[in-house]
C-alpha cells in the first residue's frame, strides 16, 4: 500500500514538474506604423543579346486597407563602375502599387545589352516615400549588371595565366595552351603542370638513383553555357610507368566541407574562370598524393610567349618535397639498378 502511495506522488509531482517546465514562447508582434522597403537589398542581372527584364520586389510591414503609391529613384554614386540609365539599363515603370490588404509590389528593369560591360556596373535604386513611412532598414537596391556572352569555344582557346592555391601546395602560377576539345563545349589543356617536369623527373631520379620516366596527359574542361560553369571530369593525368604503373587522376573537387562544389565560373566574354576546384589522387593511395586545388584562369595579355620557354617550371619545391615521404615508400619495392 505504501510503495503503491509513493508510485502515485512520484508520478503528481512528475507531472508537476512538466506543467511548470512548460511556458508558453511569447511571440512579439509589430504594431508599428507601415513602413516600405526592398526585399532584398542586392541582385544582379547577367544581360544577354535579348535584353532581359528583371522585376525588383518592394514590401511593406504591415497592410493598409487603401492602394499605396511608390516612385523608385536613382541614387547617384558618381563613382567609375556606376550603371548609367538609359545606356546600361532601364526602368520599364517606375511606379509600384501595393494594393489595399497587400504588403507587395515590384518594378522591372531592363538590361541594355549593347550598354553593358563585361566587367560589370552598378545601379542603386531608393523608394520614394509617403508620410515618412520609408524603413530604416534595406531601404536602398543594388543591381549588379554583367554582360554575358554566350560559350564559344574559341573565347577559352590561346595562351593561359593560372592561378592555384591548395593547403598542401601552397600558391602557384603556371602558364599553359588550351586547344578545341573533342567536343563544340569542351577545351583540351595540353600542359598543366608540364613545365615541372624536368624538375619532377631530376628529383625522382635522385631518390631512386636511376633514370625515371613519367607522362602528363592533355586533361579535357567541359562547360555548361546555360549555367555559365565547367567542370573538369575524372581523367588520367600522370602515368608513372617506373613507378608499378601507377596512374594519377585529376577531377572537379565536390564537398561544401571544404566550401568546393566542383564547378568553375566562366566569362565567356573574357574566355575566364574563376574559383575551379579539383583534385590530384591516386584510386589506390589516397593519402599523399590527395590535393585539392582552387584554380583562377585567365587568358594571358602579356607581350611575350612565354610557352616557348621550356625551362620555366610551376613545380614548386613544395609539391615535391611533400611527395618524398610517398615516394620513400614506393622506393621500397623498386629494386635499384
Amino acid at each position: 500500500m505504501m510503495n503503491r502511495y509513493i508510485n502515485k506522488l512520484t508520478v503528481f509531482f512528475g507531472i508537476l514538474l512538466i506543467l511548470l517546465a512548460c511556458k508558453e514562447t511569447e511571440t512579439t508582434v509589430y504594431d508599428g506604423p507601415s513602413l516600405v522597403h526592398f526585399v532584398t537589398p542586392w541582385g544582379e542581372l547577367s544581360v544577354r543579346d535579348n535584353n532581359p527584364e528583371m522585376n525588383i520586389s518592394i514590401g511593406t510591414t504591415s497592410a493598409v486597407d487603401y492602394d499605396r503609391h511608390y516612385s523608385i529613384e536613382v541614387v547617384r554614386a558618381q563613382t567609375l563602375d556606376e550603371a548609367i540609365e538609359g545606356r546600361e539599363y532601364e526602368i520599364v515603370d517606375d511606379l509600384v502599387t501595393i494594393p489595399a490588404g497587400e504588403v507587395l509590389g515590384e518594378f522591372t528593369v531592363r538590361g541594355l545589352f549593347e550598354g553593358v560591360t563585361e566587367a560589370g556596373t552598378y545601379a542603386t535604386f531608393t523608394i520614394a516615400p509617403q508620410e515618412d513611412d520609408l524603413a530604416e532598414f534595406d531601404n536602398e537596391y543594388t543591381l549588379e549588371l554583367m554582360k554575358f556572352c554566350n560559350f564559344s569555344q574559341d573565347a577559352f582557346m590561346g595562351q593561359y595565366d593560372v592561378e592555384e592555391s591548395s593547403y598542401f601546395f601552397g600558391n602557384t602560377k603556371s602558364f599553359l595552351r588550351t586547344d578545341a576539345g573533342s567536343l563544340d563545349t569542351t577545351i583540351l589543356v595540353n600542359n598543366l603542370w608540364s613545365y615541372g617536369a624536368e624538375a619532377w623527373e631530376a628529383y625522382l631520379e635522385s631518390m631512386f638513383q636511376k633514370s625515371i620516366d613519367f607522362e602528363i596527359l592533355p586533361i579535357e574542361i567541359h562547360f555548361d553555357n546555360e549555367l555559365a560553369v565547367c567542370s573538369i571530369p575524372k581523367q588520367p593525368f600522370i602515368i608513372n610507368e617506373a613507378l608499378e604503373g601507377d596512374t594519377m587522376y585529376i577531377g572537379s573537387f565536390y564537398n561544401p566541407g571544404f566550401g568546393a562544389d566542383g564547378i568553375g565560373e566562366i566569362n565567356s566574354c573574357f574566355g575566364s574562370i574563376e574559383d575551379l576546384d579539383y583534385w590530384f589522387f591516386s584510386p589506390d593511395s589516397m593519402q599523399v598524393y590527395d590535393a585539392v586545388f582552387k584554380s583562377n584562369w585567365e587568358l594571358y595579355t602579356g607581350a611575350e610567349s612565354f610557352g616557348l620557354a621550356p625551362e620555366l617550371t610551376n613545380v614548386s619545391p613544395s609539391k615535391l618535397n611533400l611527395l618524398e615521404s610517398e615516394l620513400k615508400s614506393i622506393k621500397q619495392q623498386l629494386i635499384v639498378e
